[in-house]
C-alpha cells in the first residue's frame, strides 16, 4: 500500500512509469519501494457515442491517510512524470481514496 491505478492508459506505459518513478514516490510517501503497487486498467471511456479514452488518463491513489503537503508532492510529481511522457499532450487528473484502517486487512488479518 499505497495503490496506483491507472486508466487510459496502455499496459507498457505503466510498466515504464513504475519503473521509472518507484523510488521517487517511495520517497514522497515514506514507504518501502516494494509497498507500491501500480495497476493497469484496461477501459474506455465514451462522450457523444464517441470513444475519448486517450484524451486524458487518470490515477486513482488509494492509501492511508497523510500529511496534505505528502499528498500534493506526490500528485504535483505523478503529474510532472506522466506529463513529461506524454509530451503535454493528455489530460491527467488524480484522485486519491484515503482507506479507514479499520476496513483493511491483509492476509485476512486487521490491519
Amino acid at each position: 500500500m499505497p495503490r496506483l491505478v491507472f486508466k487510459n492508459m496502455e499496459k507498457e506505459e505503466v510498466k515504464k512509469f513504475s519503473l521509472e518513478m518507484s523510488e521517487e514516490l517511495s520517497r514522497i510517501i515514506g514507504c518501502p519501494q516494494d509497498w507500491l503497487t501500480f495497476e493497469h486498467l484496461e477501459n474506455t471511456v465514451f462522450g457523444g457515442g464517441s470513444d475519448i479514452t486517450m484524451q486524458s488518463l487518470y490515477v486513482e491513489i488509494s492509501w492511508f491517510k497523510r500529511e496534505q503537503e505528502i499528498q500534493d508532492r506526490l500528485a504535483a510529481e505523478i503529474h510532472g512524470a506522466l506529463d513529461r511522457q506524454f509530451k503535454g499532450t493528455r489530460e491527467i487528473t488524480i484522485i486519491f481514496y484515503e482507506l479507514a484502517k479499520e476496513n483493511y486487512y491483509e492476509n485476512g488479518e486487521h490491519y
